[in-house]
């Protein structure tokens, strides 16, 4: 039977009647992310409930804003969320409490605030008054829609690519220099840090250093009187071997 959900209203929603929004900006989860929200959901369930939508009643419920507590909620084997029926513009809906809880990497960001200007033929200064960002930062990150989308595509998932770099390849005026200036900082990006070499001097610094801050907090009071002495013993032969390199290496160091 159909159900009439009122607007505002909070339900119970059966997880297995959700489904994505086809307008839904966000097109990627961060796996890590996920799995520290699977595991705050599975140990205190669902804190904050998830937007949804209904076109008319028996259609489809779909998911406007939330998508990764259903996800989560999934993995954490629930079966069902608490939901809130909205209505009116679900992609604005959607956009803002995204953009509200900063769960969009820049090249969603910048492709959503797009298709709602396209969608709704808002200007940049309506769009600032919408979302609450100030025209500038709205203009800056429109931006990012003038790398060519198939790099985009490259760097759409990609949380190591900050959005700074990629305002900085926006403002390259043509397409080659873009893949060139990309495809140089992706391969930095993925070619394996070089071992730092330690040197046998360095490694005994280290080891000093330690040793050093050890000694330094060592509750000696708590040893037997047996252990005094053997630390004691152990303490002058490093003493006597220290004295021994010093002297060898002269006064130069002195």
């Amino acid at each position: 039977m159909a159900e009439n959900y009122t607007k505002g209203t909070i339900y119970q929603l059966d997880l297995t009647t959700l489904q994505p929004d086809p307008a839904q900006a966000r097109k990627f989860i961060d796996p890590a992310g996920l799995a520290e929200l699977t595991a705050s959901v599975r140990k205190y369930g669902v804190l904050q409930p998830i937007l949804f939508r209904q076109d008319e009643p028996g259609a489809p419920l779909f998911i406007v804003a939330g998508e990764r507590r259903v996800e989560a909620s999934w993995a954490a084997e629930l079966t069902t969320i608490p939901g809130i029926f909205v209505s009116g513009n679900h992609r604005e809906i959607s956009l803002v409490e995204n953009l509200l809880r900063e769960n969009l990497t820049p090249v969603e960001e910048a492709e959503a605030l797009d298709a709602i200007m396209q969608e709704q033929g808002y200007n940049q200064s309506q769009l600032s008054e919408m979302i609450g960002k100030s025209q500038p930062l709205i203009s800056q990150t429109l931006s990012i829609n003038k790398i060519p989308v198939d790099l985009r595509n490259q760097v759409r998932s990609n949380l190591k690519v900050p959005k700074t770099f990629l305002l900085t390849v926006a403002k390259l005026k043509t397409e080659q220099a873009m893949y060139t200036k990309l495809t140089k900082y992706l391969d930095k990006l993925n070619k394996p840090a070089r071992p730092v070499r330690v040197t046998k001097a360095q490694a005994l610094m280290n080891r000093l250093e330690s040793l050093e801050a050890e000694l330094t907090n060592f509750a000696w009071q708590d040893l037997t009187e047996g252990e005094k002495q053997e630390l004691t013993n152990r303490l002058q032969d490093l003493k006597q071997g220290a004295d021994a390199l010093l002297q060898a290496m002269g006064p130069v160091l002195l």
